[in-house]
């Protein structure tokens, strides 16, 4: 079941052609070998990355080990880099998090970039989306914030945005799927853990049903956005004009419009 929803939502949300190429972000966490087990079963073509952040010692080691393994098995082709990451960090002068993030979507686009990939995929699914508009929304936000994780963004998909953890781990049972287990997942020390493990329980007293309903909610956002996009573009072709290389503003236009129309 699972296998068709991931086609329709593929499909439904135009992240990629059948005949494209993509790279799969492969942590050898549930979420990605799930991911990639789809792509596989679904015959689309994709090879997979592996980054090494030696963040976790011997772990880390086990995990490379592991997705090379799985790739070896599948006959999948596999890029494979390791980053010191905390010595990038404090150059840097930002946090851990952040310094792996950039370091990881800086060489993903890479690899896509030298190897010709149409698409990069992320294991992102609808608890992330959650996680990030709640965190998104206690720092200050806006339509586009409250929406969580965007399905498409350039050439960067997130073909798992549909299921929930428990159908991503059901599925992984069914299928006797093996993968590796980030301890640090379940420590509250970083904003996100902390939203995952204290506070949407919590929500989920209230709500049991609150990732599906959060979903539901995103997709109502995204309309809501791009309405005001398109009045934005109507606004624009109205009160812009371009001649002889010069931009002419209408000033009037623009003090009469809504305010969510100017940012």
């Amino acid at each position: 079941m699972l296998l068709s929803q991931f086609e329709e939502f593929v499909k439904k949300k135009n992240l990629f052609r059948p005949d494209e190429k993509i790279l799969l972000a492969l942590s050898g966490g549930i979420d990605s070998m799930v991911m990639a087990t789809l792509f596989h079963q679904a015959n689309f073509s994709f090879a997979a990355a592996h980054i090494n952040f030696q963040l976790r010692g011997s772990e880390s080691e086990a995990d490379a080990a592991f997705v090379q393994k799985w790739a070896e098995k599948f006959l999948i082709k596999l890029f494979k880099i390791t980053f010191d990451t905390k010595k990038a960090a404090a150059q840097s002068g930002t946090s851990i998090q952040m310094t792996a993030r950039r370091l990881r979507y800086a060489w993903l686009a890479e690899i896509a970039r030298e190897h010709h990939f149409d698409k990069i995929a992320t294991a992102h699914h609808a608890n992330d989306a959650l996680e990030t508009a709640l965190l998104n929304f206690v720092k200050g936000t806006g339509v586009a914030g409250l929406k969580g994780i965007a399905a498409k963004k350039g050439n960067l998909v997130r073909p798992l945005l549909f299921a929930t953890k428990d159908q991503i781990r059901a599925f992984a049972q069914a299928e006797n799927l093996a993968w590796r287990e980030d301890a640090s997942n379940q420590k509250a020390d970083y904003q996100r853990n902390f939203i995952r493990l204290e506070i949407i329980p919590r929500l989920e007293l209230i709500n049991p049903a609150l990732v599906q309903t959060y979903t539901h909610t995103a997709e109502r956002l995204e309309a809501t956005e791009a309405l005001v996009h398109q009045h934005q573009q109507k606004l624009e072709n109205q009160a812009l004009r371009q001649e002889e290389g010069l931009m002419f503003i209408s000033i009037p236009l623009f003090a009469q419009s809504e305010a969510p129309l100017l940012f």
